[in-house]
C-alpha cells in the first residue's frame, strides 16, 4: 500500500518466467468483477499515484539523488 494512501492493486504471484500465476490471477480479476466498489477504489488510488511516476519527475530525483552522492564524495 502507497504511504498514507489507498491500494491501488493486488499483488500477485508470479511465475519464474515472470508471468503471473493463473489461478491468482483469475482470482485478482474475479474480485474486480464480483466489487464493482473495489474496482473503483483501486481505479482511483491508481489514477493518484500516476503523476509519483512521472518520467521527469523521476529523473530529477535521481539528478538530485546523484548530485548528492558526488558532493558527499567530494568532501572525502
Amino acid at each position: 500500500m502507497p504511504a498514507g494512501g489507498a491500494p491501488a492493486g493486488r499483488l500477485l504471484a508470479m511465475n519464474p518466467d515472470a508471468t503471473p500465476q493463473l489461478a491468482d490471477l483469475v482470482d485478482a480479476m474475479s474480485a474486480y468483477v464480483a466489487d464493482e466498489a473495489l474496482l473503483a477504489r483501486h481505479a482511483t488510488a491508481a489514477r493518484a499515484l500516476r503523476s509519483t511516476y512521472d518520467v521527469a519527475e523521476c529523473a530529477a530525483h535521481y539528478e538530485a539523488l546523484f548530485e548528492e552522492i558526488v558532493g558527499q564524495a567530494r568532501t572525502l
